[in-house]
């Protein structure tokens, strides 16, 4: 009920009989501002909107016509996906380097779908980094739901030496994780950054 966008643009060319054409409308939206304009809308929630756009058309045998248009839909409010890594299956541990297999799971707290497409990562364990990596793994999200991925990990401990095997060799340790990750949704593509750190066990 309040208004939030604006604007005019002209369309490239006529638009032929009984045809259509895709029309775009420069605009820069800021979610924060949206949030401020909206009250009680949290990140993740989808928000019904109403549009009314005027169509100014020349018209062959009649002139300049101004067309009104209404329209209703949803706007999304996207936010970003809680990653994390509950556990790491070690299956060779020695002292030049450490394979197994890492957990990550990703939790859509957004009230739509999310279709993940690739991953970018950076994985350290201890205050280590151990891991660096692109993944372009499918995974399909429900709303309000979680997904696992489940890759594989080859960790060199040559240079972290004994210190780090000491720790693989443990129940567990504490994590940070960063990147980006890459998804669709009902609404079109979108990537955002990813910031965790936690606690994992072995």
């Amino acid at each position: 009920g309040q208004s939030f966008l604006s604007g005019q643009t002209k369309p490239p060319g006529a638009i032929p009989a009984l045809g259509s054409q895709i029309v775009t409308f420069p605009a820069t939206i800021v979610f924060l501002d949206f949030l401020r304009i909206v009250s009680g809308v949290r990140p993740g929630a989808v928000v019904p909107y109403h549009s009314t756009l005027g169509l100014s058309v020349d018209a062959p045998a009649v002139g300049p016509l101004r067309l009104p248009i209404e329209k209703d839909g949803e706007f999304p409010v996207p936010t970003v996906p809680d990653v994390s890594v509950p556990s790491i299956a070690w299956k060779n541990v020695s002292l030049s380097g450490a394979t197994g297999v890492m957990t990550m799971r990703v939790g859509n707290t957004n009230q739509f779908p999310l279709d993940v497409t690739a991953i970018d990562y950076a994985l350290s364990i201890a205050g280590a980094p151990v891991a660096q990596s692109s993944i372009a793994s499918p995974l399909k999200v429900a709303a309000g739901a979680a997904g696992d991925l489940v890759l594989a990990l080859s960790v060199s401990t040559l240079a972290a030496g004994a210190a780090l095997v000491r720790t693989f060799q443990s129940s567990g340790a504490n994590y940070g994780l960063s990147g980006s990750m890459a998804f669709n949704t009902p609404w079109g593509p979108l990537r955002t950054p990813i910031q965790k750190n936690g606690a994992l066990s072995f």
